[in-house]
């Protein structure tokens, strides 16, 4: 799995961006790295690209974020992640079921086909917490 998370200065959003083999451990690490960079540039947009994600992680896995990971690392319900997936792509189904999960949990997570409308959606809500 390659994954990159990086910080966006403007407009103050985090980017979790997969390619390839993705596992659970995969996701966990990820999930980890995202709310430490959310953390220290005080933020809570995330904009996640699953475009050229191959997800191997259970589904099992993918619903333990909102129910377990977030909830141990006390992520805030008010921090709202955008995930970009293509109709069609390889990890669409899971993702549906991810943000499916979320939302079920109180988190503000939706799915969109392309970056430019997730970023449009994660820019119109509230602004970091500077």
């Amino acid at each position: 799995m390659s994954a990159t998370t990086t910080y966006l200065p403007d407009p103050g959003i985090i980017e979790i961006r997969f390619t390839g083999a993705t596992s659970g451990n995969d996701l966990a690490r990820s999930t980890i790295e995202g709310i430490g960079l959310a953390r220290e540039h005080r933020t809570r947009r995330v904009l996640v690209d699953t475009t050229g994600m191959t997800l191997t992680a259970s589904l099992v896995d993918v619903v333990k974020l909102p129910t377990d990971q977030y909830v141990a690392e006390h992520v805030d319900t008010r921090t709202r992640i955008a995930l970009v997936c293509p109709p069609g792509a390889p990890a669409r189904e899971a993702v549906q079921y991810y943000e499916d999960s979320c939302v079920i949990h109180g988190f503000d997570v939706r799915t969109f086909p392309d970056r430019a409308s997730a970023l449009a959606w994660l820019e119109a809500g509230s602004a970091p917490f500077r």
